[in-house]
């Protein structure tokens, strides 16, 4: 099926990328902006002939509005496409796992502080919610094989700003069915574009996230002062429903009864008491992520976003579907099988080696995959404390240990019988070069 976007999106898209002769180096600071709004205003036009069932659009008047629960954890299920031109450069599964288990602590409100320069009271702190909206990697494709959740697809040109090019099997990654995943496309964007976000009830060929790698997750390709995995945190803020604070006007409502009105997004580390230009000059809430200050300011949705974004994931909401299909988050499912759907997929050897300064490491797992027990043996020039970090596929911690290193070797033996049968992360701090081997339980 050919598909067309709005002219006027595609020239205003592929504007940005024109408007700018060079593109910002890898290592350099930057300046992030988001398109959401752009975007979503030009797709809100009649929808193209559908390739997914209607019943993904439900009219707005049948949208619960304003209802929250207290019941159970809301759980979406993520598609990662990993568009990618060098190997050295793409986004590898512990960068995705790190990003996941930063995207569950921003919903759960563990990023919360104590303490705050911003909010000294605890003013805006009180008003900080648990969502009790949690995410996933798929665990099973649209046809119900087994998947990582990963989707990496190597491209031409992981740089073009054009959404269908980006969302097609030809020169990207077709989106799964989204009212059963959460498509995310990770893929260079021009300049200072971190990516956008659509909102709900529109176009479901085009439904999902896309984001830059530099604005994605902590460490790897992500670039301070935007490694903390915030961005996404934002993005998906828009996916389930909420406004930038800074509305597309300024000083504009964004129908959430606790946020105050900003005058425009504020960036960097604002001082403290940022004051805002509208009537009555309130207090701005720059730690909120619905703003656009750096990474270590935000920590905070509010119970009115968490009301409002749980009720587009509750029944009747336009994205009730996605918390629908349980089997999406089935943890305890992933096996090797699953990377046959990775057109890259990752090397289960069991060594990873790396040299810096002189300096060489190595990490041995076995037995890979394990049954009741894992010897996780790490070698090294360098003696002394090595912290150890496994996390699973939700990106949640399973064991942190510290090994000390003697004459160029440290071990550590843990028990695999309590872990669910999947696919794990083995990462090892050497000297501060961290070093990763993927472990597979099996039963």
């Amino acid at each position: 099926m050919h598909l067309q976007l709005p002219i006027r999106l595609l020239l205003v898209l592929s504007g940005l990328q024109l408007l700018s002769k060079t593109t910002v180096a890898q290592d350099s600071p930057i300046y992030r902006s988001y398109a959401s709004q752009v975007y979503n205003t030009e797709l809100s036009v009649p929808a193209v002939t559908l390739e997914f069932p209607i019943s993904f659009i439900i009219d707005e008047e049948n949208h619960s509005q304003g209802t929250i629960d207290t019941g159970d954890e809301l759980w979406v299920p993520i598609v990662f496409h990993i568009l990618y031109q060098d190997d050295r450069d793409r986004v590898d599964e512990l960068q995705v796992l790190e990003q996941l288990e930063a995207l569950n602590q921003d919903f759960a409100r563990m990023s919360v502080p104590d303490d705050d320069l911003h909010d000294p009271e605890g003013v805006f702190r009180q008003y900080a919610a648990d969502t009790r909206i949690q995410f996933c990697l798929a665990t099973t494709t649209t046809d119900g094989n087994p998947t990582s959740g990963v989707n990496y697809r190597k491209v031409l040109l992981p740089s073009s700003v054009e959404d269908l090019v980006i969302k097609s099997n030809e020169q990207g990654a077709a989106a799964w069915d989204p009212s059963r995943y959460l498509n995310i496309w990770i893929v260079s964007q021009p300049d200072s574009i971190a990516g956008y976000a659509q909102r709900p009830g529109l176009q479901p060929v085009t439904d999902g996230i896309v984001i830059d790698p530099r604005f994605f997750g902590l460490g790897g390709t992500s670039i301070a002062p935007f490694n903390g995995g915030k961005t996404l945190t934002h993005l998906i803020g828009t996916y389930l429903g909420l406004a930038e604070l800074w509305t597309v006007e300024g000083c504009g409502d964004d129908g959430i009864e606790d946020t105050p009105v900003h005058n425009a997004p504020n960036f960097g580390i604002p001082g403290t008491g940022h004051i805002s230009t509208c009537d009555g000059y309130p207090i701005e809430m720059v730690m909120n992520f619905m703003d656009n200050t750096d990474d270590v300011v935000q920590y905070m949705f509010t119970l009115g976003q968490a009301r409002s974004m749980r009720s587009v994931l509750l029944p009747g909401g336009l994205r009730s579907q996605l918390t629908n299909t349980a089997t999406q988050c089935n943890f305890g499912e992933t096996s090797l099988t699953a990377f046959s759907n990775l057109s890259q997929p990752p090397s289960l050897s069991s060594s990873v080696v790396a040299t810096t300064s002189g300096e060489s490491s190595s990490l041995i797992v076995w037995p890979n995959p394990a049954n009741s027990y894992a010897d996780i043996t790490i070698q090294s020039t360098v003696d002394g404390p090595i912290p150890v970090l496994v996390r699973d596929i939700k990106g949640s911690t399973i064991n942190s240990s510290t090994v000390i290193s003697e004459g160029g070797v440290a071990r550590l033996h843990t028990t695999t019988l309590d872990w669910a049968s999947g696919m794990y992360t083995v990462q090892a701090n050497v000297n501060g070069k961290v070093i990763t081997e993927r472990l597979i339980v099996q039963r």
